[in-house]
């Protein structure tokens, strides 16, 4: 096998999104002796589709931020709520580009935000649960479904077939052994909890996901 390939999951809107909308909220509120306030009225009077203009204009619409008049007077707390509406509009369009994905079901069901992840580092085993995570874990009956003629059974314990649910929960042939209660199989939410996902504002259970991680390294050693 090859080794794990990082996946990113939704692309993310125009890097420095706020900045942009906010600086012609700036650029409208300035004197008109100003040359900077010069410019963006000789652009916005003559609809001008510039390198700055065009793009800005597009994110405002995406946003879902009101459009900036020509003498649009700055408020207080202005910077904050373009903030929290580019917010939304990047968690929206990050749940969407998930939820259009049959792989990443598990994923977008239980990633709550849009945060990092702390349990993430350099090893094999974060590589593995990355995978894991996004729903395309090369367990047999993944790779079933484009060789038909793949043998589906765990090459481990040989009881049962090898999908993500049995690596990770139910395999009596990995080590460290099937996870503890919190992560039970008969539990609902069992692989989410394994795989790190939480409520939002909670923390992972960080010896379950450990655990994930060892057991993810030894289904790797030995997979065919």
């Amino acid at each position: 096998m090859k080794p794990p390939r990082v996946m990113l999951v939704g692309p993310p809107l125009k890097r420095g999104a706020v900045e942009k909308i906010f600086y012609e909220r700036r650029l409208s509120g300035m004197s008109d002796d100003q040359w900077a306030r010069q410019m963006y009225k000789n652009i916005h009077l003559r609809s001008h589709n510039t390198k700055w203009a065009t793009p800005t204009k597009v994110l405002t619409e995406r946003c879902g931020v009101e459009t900036t008049r020509l003498a649009t007077v700055p408020q207080s707390g202005q910077r904050h709520k373009v903030k929290e509406h580019v917010r939304a509009a990047e968690l929206e369009r990050w749940k969407t580009s998930t939820q259009t994905k049959l792989a990443l079901s598990v994923y977008h069901t239980n990633k709550q935000a849009i945060e990092p992840e702390r349990f993430f580092d350099n090893s094999r085993g974060s590589s593995l649960l990355l995978e894991a995570r996004g729903g395309v874990l090369r367990t047999r009956a993944m790779q079933a479904k484009f060789t038909p003629s793949t043998r589906t059974t765990c090459h481990r314990c040989d009881a049962a077939e090898e999908t993500l649910q049995h690596a990770v929960l139910e395999c009596t042939g990995l080590q460290p052994g099937p996870p503890l209660e919190e992560t039970n199989p008969r539990n609902p939410s069992a692989l989410a909890t394994a795989l790190g996902f939480r409520k939002q504002g909670a923390p992972p259970n960080w010896k379950e996901v450990e655990l994930t991680k060892r057991r993810l390294e030894h289904w790797w050693r030995y997979s065919g």
